[in-house]
């Protein structure tokens, strides 16, 4: 009897320390797409991807001592490791300036970087709209002094070993959608809502339960869509829990009516005075009618 449990625990410490080797040692998985993309004035709106990029890519890319895009360390769980975002300027050695086009697209709407690896920590945007991802890169292209040449190298990952196995055998690409993502109606509150909360702004990703099982492409069959109880780091690498989502004029949830509403998406301060904590951050360039849409998606897609 002794004897196998010696030897069940030597099985187990001898496939952990195979798993640690195999992880450490052989390179991540690799995936190969293409896309070609046809580039129309009309497609797109410079301005209109420097909102994009100031509500979805600033919070974890802007660099406070550069002024640019180019960076920072990540204020995430320990449980991950430590890892910083990349320099996203124009910067050609550093940065996104060798780039092409079609790599950063397949970058937004696949999670596949330029070296045929997934990213692990950032979301992807499958449902995105041809117009606004066309925005984006568009800005990124742009001469504005957020996205110029910035020398900053992005040190490599020092991943846990839980996220090491993850990106090794659970780590994939959303697939590339093979059809043309029309803008949605603006005027359809709920469809412009549902957009905005799925495809642009990806309030899901925070708000579902796991970001590791989210669901870019089908967001609602997401754990815990929109309900929150998902661990995240402020920059103090404190975890915070994201908070339940759905219903959000019920009293359950204080009762927020759309003015209020607004002021705590914008503003960042909730109904009762206080401020919204780190992670969250104010999306100050929302404009009224985007945070209307939101709030009617949010009263009415979902039971609690």
């Amino acid at each position: 009897m002794r004897r196998k449990i010696y030897l069940t625990i030597i099985s187990v410490l001898s496939l952990f320390i195979g798993l640690a080797t195999y992880v450490n040692i052989v390179p991540y998985p690799t995936f190969s797409k293409s896309v070609n993309i046809k580039e129309n004035s009309l497609f797109f709106d410079v301005n209109e991807g420097k909102k994009l990029a100031l509500t979805t890519c600033f919070q974890c890319h802007y660099n406070y001592e550069q002024n640019a895009l180019s960076g920072r360390q990540h204020g995430n769980p320990k449980r991950l490791g430590d890892f910083h975002s990349p320099n996203i300027t124009q910067d050609k050695k550093t940065g996104i300036g060798s780039w092409t086009n079609e790599e950063l697209y397949l970058l937004f709407r696949t999670g596949i970087k330029k070296d045929g690896t997934v990213v692990f920590d950032m979301p992807k945007y499958p449902l995105l709209s041809e117009y606004d991802i066309q925005s984006l890169i568009a800005f990124l292209r742009s001469d504005d002094p957020l996205v110029r040449p910035a020398k900053k190298h992005t040190p490599s990952p020092s991943y846990s070993l839980v996220t090491k196995v993850y990106i090794h055998f659970l780590l994939k690409p959303e697939p590339l959608p093979n059809y043309f993502i029309q803008h949605p109606d603006t005027n359809n509150l709920f469809q412009f809502g549902k957009y905005l909360v799925d495809a642009k702004y990806s309030c899901f990703d925070c708000h579902s339960r796991n970001s590791i099982t989210n669901n870019y492409s089908y967001p609602e069959k997401s754990l815990g869509y929109l309900k929150g109880g998902n661990r995240h780091a402020n920059e103090n690498r404190e975890i915070i829990y994201s908070p339940s989502i759905i219903n959000i004029a019920n009293s359950n949830n204080l009762g927020y009516k759309e003015d209020e509403f607004y002021v705590l998406i914008t503003n960042g301060i909730k109904k009762n005075g206080d401020a919204v904590k780190d992670p969250m951050f104010p999306y100050s360039l929302l404009n009224r009618k985007e945070t209307n849409a939101i709030y009617e998606y949010l009263n009415k897609c979902c039971d609690d």
